[in-house]
Formats: C-alpha cells, sequence, structure tokens
C-alpha cells in the first residue's frame, strides 16, 4: 500500500497544528487504484469534537461557559453554536434549568428549580413539559405527578397534597376531568366523573362514617339519581 507524500504532509500537519500534544486517531481508506483517497481524523480535544472527512464537516464545542447580556448564564455542551447536549442555564432572575438541549430548546429529560421554590423534574420538548413529570409545588401545596402535554398536565396523573388528600385520574388541561378517585384526609373516598377539578357526572362518595352517596353530581353538589333526575339536563 502506497500514500503519497503529500497526504502525509497533510496528516503531519494537522497533528502538530490542531491535536498536539493530545492522541489521535486516523483511518487512511485507500479505494480502488488511488483513484479515491478518503482522510478521516477525529479530534478528541477538550472543549472541541472535530470530524475531518476530507474537509470538517461536523464542529461540536462542549463544556463552554456563555454569559448572556442580561445575565443568564450557560454551562455546558454545544454544537453548532447553540445549546445542545446537557447543561446547566442560570437566570439572572434565579430561575434554573439543568438537563437537555436542542437547538437552543429545553428537549429531553431536565430539572427546572423556579423562584418560588417549585421544581419539575421530568421530559421536554421544544421548551415545554411533555411527556412524564414530577412537579413539587411549594407555592400550592401539592405533588404531581404523570403526564404532561404542551406545558400543561394532560394524561393520567396524581395530585398530592399537603392536606393528606390524593387525587389518582385522568387530567385535562391542568384540572381533574374524566374518570378519577379523590380521598380525602379524613377516610372519605370519591370515585367517579370529574370536570374542571369538580365532581360532576355519576359518582360514588363513601364518607368516612360509612354513609354512600350514590348518584349523579353537578359541581359537587349530589342528586339521587332516579327515572325523573335522569331527565334532567345537568
Amino acid at each position: 500500500m502506497f500514500v503519497s507524500g503529500n497526504i502525509i504532509r497533510k496528516i503531519v500537519y494537522i497533528y502538530w497544528i490542531v491535536m498536539a500534544p493530545l492522541p489521535m486517531m486516523m483511518v487512511v481508506y485507500i479505494l480502488g487504484k488511488l483513484e479515491m483517497i478518503k482522510l478521516m481524523v477525529m479530534v478528541p480535544i477538550h472543549g472541541l469534537i472535530m470530524m475531518v472527512s476530507g474537509k470538517m464537516v461536523e464542529k461540536i464545542e462542549v463544556d463552554q461557559i456563555h454569559t448572556y447580556a442580561n445575565g443568564d448564564v450557560y454551562v455546558g455542551e454545544w454544537k453548532d453554536s447553540k445549546r445542545n447536549g446537557y447543561g446547566t442555564l442560570t437566570y439572572a432572575d434565579g430561575n434554573l434549568y439543568v438537563g437537555e438541549w436542542k437547538d437552543d430548546l429545553y428537549h429531553g429529560h431536565g430539572t427546572f428549580t423556579y423562584t418560588n421554590g417549585d421544581v419539575y423534574v421530568g421530559e421536554w420538548k421544544d421548551d415545554k413539559r411533555n411527556g412524564n413529570g414530577t412537579l413539587t409545588s411549594t407555592a400550592e401545596c401539592y405533588v404531581y405527578v404523570g403526564e404532561w402535554k404542551y406545558n400543561k398536565k394532560n394524561g393520567n396523573g396524581t395530585f398530592a397534597h399537603d392536606d393528606g388528600s390524593v387525587y389518582t385520574g385522568e387530567i385535562r388541561d391542568d384540572n381533574a376531568s374524566g374518570y378519577g378517585t379523590y380521598t380525602w384526609a379524613d377516610g372519605s373516598v370519591y370515585d367517579g366523573e370529574w370536570e374542571n377539578d369538580d365532581m360532576n357526572g355519576h359518582g360514588i362518595l363513601t364518607h368516612a362514617d360509612g354513609r354512600v352517596e350514590d348518584g349523579v353530581w353537578r359541581n359537587n353538589q349530589y342528586f339521587v339519581f332516579s327515572q325523573e333526575y335522569s331527565r334532567q339536563t345537568l
């Protein structure tokens, strides 16, 4: 196998100018009768990774520190001059995001700590809480574990309040809507339909003292289910 002097000089130049004193991995492919030569060099430099395949085709900067004019500070990985990979953004107002990024947006798994003490840990997509996540709200005294869509609680989830009450069921736009079960701190349990955080539709409320109200509810008010009532418009 023969490699021309020009190719060797290029390799030595790249090594001493770009890579020294760090180790280099080089792969030279010679296809055909020296009619096509492809040179690939991987350069593992602290703060910079380059892939050269005849020419530079990609540049990924890592472990960068960027301080913005408004006082925000980002420490983490970069690609194509954008926040990409894993990093921490400390906002000037005190908010903090630690996690994955894609093209300057929260994307993947991350933790956001708000200035009011609330903490969200979970999945993100295009800068919004999306997927499964946990929000611990010190401001509103609850912990929510469940599904999110476009920054709102949507899907199935559980609200656990500081007073001991717990809701588990369907959520729509941050409210209990659909089918769910609410357990109060005193042991009372409602199992049934909800709309906008209120008992609406058919449900069974079992009180702590053993009383049972099985019927139709409207805005948290109980109506005994009967043929006469079933003809009424809720």
